[in-house]
């Protein structure tokens, strides 16, 4: 049996590409392991908590949303200004008029402003939001992974079940080989037909057509494991996760996991902060705002000009701002409130369904292990009567259609053997991730 076990997985490597480096995986959890480290939406999911905890660092800041400028210009005027005086103002006849050109040809101005809001309720509800999207982003990541295991999982053990069927059609060859050797001497000494070893050659080549397939069908699989995990096609991993001990029986403990809920409700209360905070957006603002301002005026062409001095006039005072109820304004505000409502009834589905997985869970097991113990049974007598067969089609006393439909039998009760055993191991092993992820 050991033996056999390694032909399979020396015939398994050799079917793929023979690349720099090879992964071995023994257990799920291993694997598991590794396609955390190369999976891209658990990496996305990291990068993302990383971004909703910058948010709430930008909605502190906007709360008072301080803003300003700060502005140096050097102005040369080529033309001044001018404006019309009464020439008896500059000694000139009462009546008429004289043109005065206004202001000096260089001007230097540095000037600050600044601008700070004390009330602004819309900025506090946005870091309410913030707050709420660091939690939502958290709890998604978990379901997001939780959602990615099980899938990984139901496919790993695909590989595994491939692999245990290979086995047993590698038996089974070893079994028909045996079966046609049988036939064929019994041809030749007159005592069966021709038809009959056809018939029992046809199956030979059929169960070793199915080894090739089966293999197909493994790489398959591992392509799928790739693409769920996002690793490369470079990257060369083998499972050698062997059935050893079949399932015991005890029912695992089956914890509640609340994770989708929590999730449904974090995006519904995050939904809710989202339309306050866009009915806020019509709520006035109150902000300070001051400014400063120098200028040097010059005769000469010097940007800064040491015999001259620095002008200074400064400013401070209040606004209070009335948004215009603008129709993007409108379009958002009721944008997001059909967004909470729909987000309202999708927490009330998700509680439903947490209730209903949790169940299905257990359902799943015992569905799962009574078909075990079923198909374990049915192998054995399968198994008893094609050997009894075997040894009957030896003595003539049966004919090769019998010998050959208790052959086909025995093979397809392993195969639904093999299936409800990794069924039970793959229910084993969503109750961990289950358990685990919440």
């Amino acid at each position: 049996m050991k033996y056999l076990k390694f032909v399979v997985v020396i015939s398994l490597v050799t079917v793929s590409p023979q690349l720099k480096a090879q992964r071995v995986f023994n257990d799920l959890k291993s694997f598991l392991q590794y396609a955390g480290e190369k999976s891209t939406s658990i990496q996305s999911g990291q990068i993302k908590m990383n971004q909703a905890k910058k948010a709430k660092l930008a909605a502190i800041a906007a709360i008072p949303d301080p803003s300003g400028t700060m502005d140096l210009s050097y102005t040369n005027n080529t033309r001044l200004p001018v404006s019309i005086f009464p020439s008896e103002l500059l000694g000139g006849e009462p009546g008429t008029y004289k043109k005065v050109s206004m202001g000096v040809q260089y001007n230097t101005k540095f000037s600050q402003t600044a601008e700070i809001k004390l009330f602004n309720i819309q900025g506090w509800q946005n870091l309410k939001s913030s707050n709420i999207n660091i939690e939502a982003t958290d709890i998604n990541y978990r379901a997001t992974r939780k959602s990615l295991y099980n899938d990984i999982a139901s496919s790993y053990f695909n590989v595994v079940q491939l692999q245990e069927q290979l086995q047993s059609t590698e038996e089974n060859l070893l079994a028909n080989d045996t079966l046609l050797r049988i036939a064929e001497n019994k041809y030749k000494e007159g005592l069966l037909k021709i038809q009959d070893v056809n018939d029992t050659r046809i199956n030979y080549l059929n169960t070793k057509e199915n080894i090739n397939q089966i293999k197909y069908l493994i790489e398959q699989q591992y392509l799928a494991l790739k693409l769920l995990a996002d690793i490369p096609d470079a990257d060369s991993i083998v499972i050698q996760h062997f059935i050893a001990v079949v399932p015991t029986g005890q029912t695992p403990a089956i914890e509640n996991n609340s994770l989708d809920v929590r999730n449904s409700l974090l995006n519904e209360k995050l939904a809710a902060s989202t339309l306050r905070k866009n009915k806020y957006a019509k709520i006035p603002t109150l902000s300070f705002f001051a400014s400063d301002t120098r200028q040097q005026y010059n005769t000469q062409a010097h940007v800064f000009d040491s015999n001259t001095d620095w002008i200074r006039s400064t400013y401070f005072g209040f606004k209070l701002s009335f948004p215009f109820p603008s129709a993007s304004m409108i379009s958002t505000t009721n944008e997001s409130r059909y967004n909470y409502l729909l987000a309202k009834k999708n927490a009330e589905k998700a509680q439903i369904q947490s209730d209903l997985q949790h169940r299905q869970l257990e359902v799943d097991y015992d569905k799962a292990w009574s078909k075990f113990v079923s198909n374990k049974d049915i192998f054995a007598l399968k198994k008893d009567s094609y050997y009894k067969n075997q040894n009957l089609f030896e003595q003539g006393l049966i004919d090769t259609n019998q010998v050959l439909t208790s052959f086909n039998a025995m093979v397809n009760s392993n195969y639904d053997f093999i299936t409800s055993t990794i069924s039970v191991l793959l229910s084993i092993e969503k109750i961990e991730i289950n358990n685990t992820i919440k």
